[in-house]
């Protein structure tokens, strides 16, 4: 599999500050910084995402990406993802189910970056792709849920959700 997302398990805090009032503070709350990561996978090379500061810091890109693929049968979006161990620009372009990302990797956990730049372009499905995702904002949208944080009160919450319910199955780790 060229891409694919594992959740794995993170713990949650249990602490909510009423102060925060967007989504990446609320999960940055919600996570301990010593806990499972998930794992995206790229070409065969796994790579690290913390959920309390890589999720937290990519989540309203992420939820804009998954939304313009999803919504639009032919397009492109670029993302520069800002996660200081997360940090790569994206190039996609998709026209009906094909989608392909060409990746420009700047900084990873491990010192992966020469290795992810020397690999293909990514080519797989829409389907594929956003489905990946699913898990991973499953699991965050229950950790902040879990900590006390409500969708009318914090910006990006039900964005997220609505994101949730429109990908339309799991990765291939959770069928």
């Amino acid at each position: 599999m060229d891409f694919l997302i594992q959740t794995s398990n993170p713990r949650y805090t249990g602490h909510h500050d009423a102060e925060d009032q967007n989504l990446d503070e609320a999960i940055e709350t919600s996570f301990p910084l010593e806990t499972e990561t998930a794992f995206l996978v790229w070409h065969h090379i796994p790579i690290t995402l913390g959920y309390k500061y890589d999720i937290s810091v990519i989540a309203a890109d992420l939820i804009e990406m998954l939304s313009k693929v999803l919504q639009e049968p032919i397009g492109s979006h670029e993302v520069e993802w800002p996660s200081n161990t997360f940090r790569a620009r994206w190039k996609m372009n998709w026209n009906g189910d094909k989608l392909t990302i060409e990746a420009d990797w700047k900084s990873v956990v491990g010192g992966l970056e020469a290795h992810l730049n020397a690999c293909d372009n990514l080519r797989l499905s829409k389907k594929d792709f956003v489905s990946e995702w699913k898990e991973v904002l499953k699991r965050t949208f229950e950790g902040l849920e879990k900590n006390g944080y409500e969708t009318h009160r914090i910006v990006g919450m039900e964005d997220l959700a609505q994101l949730i319910d429109k990908i339309p199955g799991a990765g291939v780790l959770y069928h």
